[in-house]
């Protein structure tokens, strides 16, 4: 199970690669398991 660090890595890197399919993926990953109120995964998002 990813934690905050790997879901705020996982979209940067989503951002870096202009994959943006993959980061709503993860989007909906860090959605599922709360991390979206995180505040890595929060800057991450809004990145």
């Amino acid at each position: 199970m990813p934690n905050n660090f790997t879901i705020s890595g996982a979209l940067k890197s989503c951002l870096g690669l202009e994959a943006f399919d993959v980061g709503k993926s993860v989007h909906g990953c860090a959605l599922k398991t709360s991390y979206d109120h995180d505040l890595y995964v929060g800057i991450a998002l809004l990145e």
